[in-house]
């Protein structure tokens, strides 16, 4: 299989899988690669992940100063700090998944995920 094709093929197996799933492999991606200040969180992280805890009333404000919406699922920061809020992949721009599949397709490396493992071992298209 030609990368192009094997990056076809994990394209097609991403596309099949839930938001948890490709959040999984993109927080993998951003530990392999010592970012891991560019992972995505679930919402209930929130605090535990700002730099200092806050209170209710100012992570209502933080949000309200941003594009961010409590109700979404999970959250990312920008390059450049802001927060961002999100229930389903395709809401933002945070996780790219084709680069995520060109890298697995590149390097070999599955990203700790059994799917994208049977992919790169040629036992599932």
């Amino acid at each position: 299989m030609t990368k192009e094709e094997l990056k076809k093929a994990l394209l097609a197996n991403m596309d099949e899988m839930g938001t948890d799933e490709i959040i999984a492999i993109h927080n993998a991606y951003c530990k392999r690669i010592g970012k891991e200040e560019d992972a995505v969180h679930e919402m209930k992280e929130l605090n535990e992940v700002l730099a200092k805890p806050l209170t209710l009333a100012e992570v209502d404000t933080e949000i309200r100063n941003s594009k961010a919406d409590i109700h979404d699922d999970y959250f990312a920061f920008t390059a450049t700090g802001e927060l961002v809020t999100f229930s389903y992949i395709c809401d933002d721009d945070i996780v790219d998944v084709d680069f995520l599949a060109e890298y697995v397709a590149e390097t070999g490396d599955a990203l700790d995920d059994a799917i994208l493992g049977s992919v790169l071992d040629g036992e599932k298209s």
